[in-house]
């Protein structure tokens, strides 16, 4: 609850990913130009953290962009779900906007609200395969 308290142990990985955060300011500093990202202070930063990296290098107007795509995207698939000819159809569809949605908004909340870094998978934007693997059959590509 309280990073501040402990910036060298529990605290680090929350602390650095909202200094990340707050460096990128509206414009962000470019692409590989993120210092924290680059120099390693975020953990974990091309899978747990990878919103607060964005951040950095792509600023707000980047963030935006990204939550905006991902936002078409879900609602893209709620109608899918409206459109499906069967209760199944309808509830298969909700279920993946509702698993997609949901990692979306842990990983936002991990990188900008400080919540801890807890290995939920960003839909279509993480390191490895099985989460990317998982996010491209469920909708269909």
């Amino acid at each position: 609850m309280h990073p501040e308290e402990d910036a060298r142990g529990s605290g680090y990985q929350v602390l650095q990913s909202k200094i990340a955060v707050g460096s990128g300011g509206f414009w962000g500093k470019g692409f590989g130009n993120g210092s924290q990202n680059q120099l390693g202070y975020i953990p974990v930063r091309y899978s747990d953290f990878i919103m607060s990296a964005w951040a950095e290098e792509q600023g707000f107007k980047g963030v935006l962009l990204a939550l905006g795509l991902y936002m078409a995207l879900l609602l893209r698939l709620v109608q899918n779900a409206q459109r499906a000819k069967d209760r199944a159809g309808m509830f298969l569809v909700m279920g993946v906007a509702a698993a997609l949605g949901f990692h979306v908004l842990v990983n936002v909340a991990m990188g900008h609200r400080g919540n801890a870094g807890n290995g939920h998978p960003f839909a279509a934007d993480v390191y490895g395969g099985s989460a990317t693997l998982f996010v491209f059959l469920a909708i269909g590509w």
